[in-house]
């Protein structure tokens, strides 16, 4: 974070003027500003670019009214950017010209959905990595002290497969017409307790 001083140094601006400005600017300018020790002025260093623009309108002879607007106008949401507000000048004369811009605008809509999207995409995987390092915390906090992975990943299988034999064995016993004649919930205990 820079301090007033820091910053007037940097874009040549004078702290009053710059003071000003963050009056004129103050709901634009508050996410780079925040307050330190007895009340100080700190800047983010993103914002030197915005008061170097401030600068640039001054020495144009632009009052603090217009560089206020313009600077509103200029660092906006890209939504409200159309090529049609661009300033007929000298420079865009022609038809083809304007045409370019166009078609540039719209390749610049283009690119900047297809950066949205990647990063909505990134976003999620980000999430569902998290959701897996989670996972993985809990299942490490399951491992007991002393054994490696792969034998009780060992054990977990042999586990497993003798659990999976029970459940085979007893559903064979349950299909049995001995076990029909026997319908009792003694019997049953005690073979879901061998399971």
């Amino acid at each position: 974070m820079l301090t007033l001083k820091e910053l007037s140094n940097q874009t040549g601006l004078t702290e009053n003027v710059i003071r000003k400005h963050v009056r004129l600017l103050h709901s634009f300018l508050q996410p780079y500003i925040k307050r330190g020790q007895s009340n100080k002025l700190l800047f983010n260093p993103n914002c030197i670019v915005i008061f170097d623009e401030i600068k640039q309108l001054k020495t144009k002879g632009k009052s603090a009214k217009e560089i206020t607007s313009l600077i509103k106008d200029v660092y906006s949401s890209p939504k409200e950017i159309s090529y049609e507000k661009i300033p007929s000048n000298q420079a865009v004369q022609t038809g083809e010209q304007l045409l370019q811009i166009k078609e540039l605008y719209h390749m610049l809509l283009a690119e900047k959905d297809r950066l949205i999207r990647e990063m909505d995409k990134r976003d999620l995987r980000i999430v569902r990595l998290e959701i897996e390092k989670v996972k993985l915390q809990e299942s490490i906090k399951l491992l007991p002290e002393g054994k490696k992975p792969a034998s009780l990943r060992r054990e977990w299988n042999q586990a497993r497969i003798r659990a999976k034999a029970a459940a085979n064995t007893l559903q064979n016993f349950k299909r049995s017409s001995w076990f029909r004649y026997f319908k009792r919930k003694k019997l049953l205990a005690k073979l879901e307790e061998l399971i």
